[in-house]
């Protein structure tokens, strides 16, 4: 990673932009808008093509889960980005920051894809949600749809709130060609590419080096993010395998076990997640995006 990559990844992570702030505005004012052929749809997502009738969706969201909007203080030591004050702030933005960076930067290396920065994906996933639910929209060809928004730093996930969005093969030649560790992981929890998993064969989502998500003890691995943005931009997209059938989903979608019972659950897998009635979270999802009867 250069110094240029360096100073933007570092000044990225001082805005906190809970969903449609008017920071999370000025942040995609002065990193997404002015990227070649960068657009903004109905929904508040903002896309850039690069290619012609790309078959490779990859994706971010521009919105991170901060109480409120400003500006924030933060370090850099050992390689490891954190919290200047972590009383300040509840947390280093790196979901999705980090993903951020990664779609910014192949971009402008030229990397041929459909980009998609997502809105409003901490408080419910409602611009992939939309996207979804467009007929012929930008989904239309699109064979995989690849997130830059997990923590950890080696998971390419196959499963998200249990169900499978990704096949095994597609995961397991996609970890091989990053290297540096990873794996395919059943473990996914819910990020924006879930949505698309009725429409697009492979839906996945690739940890990029962070830690302590959504707190004010949130890390990220800046040589991590360089290794991984090496590791993207030199893959060969279209030579990875599509081996799963979009569907509405089924119970041949669940694991074996749910959740693994061979191993303990950790952090990223809370009880009350585990125990949470799905169904009701998204009927009251949907509610709330139809009525827009809320504030932020």
């Amino acid at each position: 990673m250069n110094r240029r990559q360096l100073d933007t990844l570092i000044d990225m992570h001082t805005y906190c932009r809970p969903a449609n702030s008017r920071t999370e505005r000025q942040f995609i004012r002065r990193y997404i808008a002015p990227l070649p052929g960068a657009a903004a749809d109905p929904w508040g997502n903002w896309h850039v093509t690069i290619g012609a009738a790309p078959t490779i969706l990859f994706s971010c969201h521009t919105d991170t889960v901060h109480q409120r909007g400003g500006r924030q203080r933060i370090r850099l030591a050992d390689g490891i980005l954190t919290l200047d004050a972590p009383g300040r702030s509840t947390c280093l933005g790196a979901d999705d920051s980090a993903g951020v960076f990664l779609c910014r930067e192949m971009i402008r290396r030229g990397i041929p894809g459909h980009y998609v920065f997502h809105n409003s994906e901490e408080i419910g996933c409602l611009g992939s949600r939309a996207l979804a639910a467009d007929p012929g929209g930008p989904l239309e060809g699109i064979r995989a749809a690849v997130a830059f928004d997990r923590g950890g730093h080696t998971d390419v996930i196959t499963h998200q709130c249990g169900r499978r969005t990704c096949s095994e093969d597609f995961a397991g030649a996609l970890a091989a060609a990053l290297g540096h560790g990873y794996q395919p992981s059943d473990r996914g929890i819910y990020t924006d590419t879930r949505e698309y998993a009725d429409l697009v064969p492979e839906c996945t989502n690739v940890s990029v080096g962070y830690t302590g998500a959504h707190s004010p003890a949130e890390a990220l691995d800046v040589a991590h993010v360089g290794c991984l943005l090496a590791a993207v931009c030199a893959l060969d997209w279209t030579r990875l395998p599509i081996a799963r059938t979009p569907a509405p989903e089924a119970l041949d979608d669940w694991p074996d076990t749910w959740p693994p019972d061979d191993r303990p659950i950790d952090r990223d897998w809370p009880r009350e997640f585990l125990e949470a009635d799905w169904q009701a979270i998204d009927d009251a999802i949907e509610s709330l995006r139809r009525d827009r009867h809320w504030r932020f």
